[in-house]
């Protein structure tokens, strides 16, 4: 395998050499990797390494035996009538996330995410809301019967004068055991507290401004922002 290693390291270190190669890098029962293949798949699942560090033997070294691991364990499977068990699949699925994570990765996707995240951190929040449950996998019909309970809750909200009745209420549409007590209001909390589009409408309102609905995995949020600091 090292002196594999060191065959793609001479290989595409000659750019030119390399592009006319249809060269068999190495065979699993009778399928047949290129070196074409593993140089694009290499090179795809660097995308973010510093060039520098994209062709040395350690990392050539490190990701052949993933990919050869990977091949491997799909062939013998298939081989034992095994390729459909759980316990392959789950195996099969570690290897390929692996492999693929650099595709599912957007680079200035995380990192707008990351300076959000960090701009969010000088701020603390406190909020209430109005939580009408359904699930995520609830019939369209009662996810829209849900939806359109939550509008109705947003609408007296925004017209009485004290958020927590409206809050007690709908306390019967929610699961939550505390609503009667606190009338919706969940407290202090900031970045990661909480779920991430319940963080987002919250971090986006103004102080008082009552927002939503809001879908989460929980049902619909009506949330209403009462202190910023």
């Amino acid at each position: 395998m090292k002196n594999l290693a060191l065959l793609i390291l001479f290989l595409v270190a000659n750019s030119s050499l390399f592009a006319q190669s249809e060269d068999i890098l190495f065979k699993v029962g009778n399928e047949s990797v290129t070196l074409d293949e593993f140089k694009y798949i290499y090179e795809k699942n660097n995308s973010i390494t510093n060039n520098d560090q994209l062709y040395t033997r350690e990392s050539l070294d490190e990701y052949l035996e993933l990919y050869i691991k990977f091949k491997l364990k799909v062939q013998e499977a298939k081989a034992q009538g095994l390729d459909t068990t759980a316990k392959f699949v789950k195996e099969y699925n570690m290897y390929r996330n692996q492999l693929a994570q650099p595709y599912l990765t957007d680079k200035n996707v995380t990192e707008k995410l990351k300076k959000e995240a960090y701009d969010r951190m000088h701020w603390i929040l406190r909020a209430s809301h109005i939580l009408i449950d359904v699930t995520e996998d609830a019939f369209p019909s009662d996810t829209l019967e849900a939806f359109n309970l939550a509008l109705k809750a947003k609408n007296e909200a925004l017209k009485a004068n004290d958020f927590a009745t409206v809050a007690r209420k709908y306390a019967k549409y929610t699961k939550e055991p505390t609503v009667e007590k606190t009338g919706g209001d969940i407290g202090y909390f900031s970045v990661f507290n909480t779920v991430y589009p319940f963080e987002n409408a919250a971090y986006n309102a103004k102080q008082g401004e009552i927002v939503g609905p809001v879908r989460t995995k929980f049902g619909y949020h009506i949330i209403k922002v009462t202190e910023k600091r």
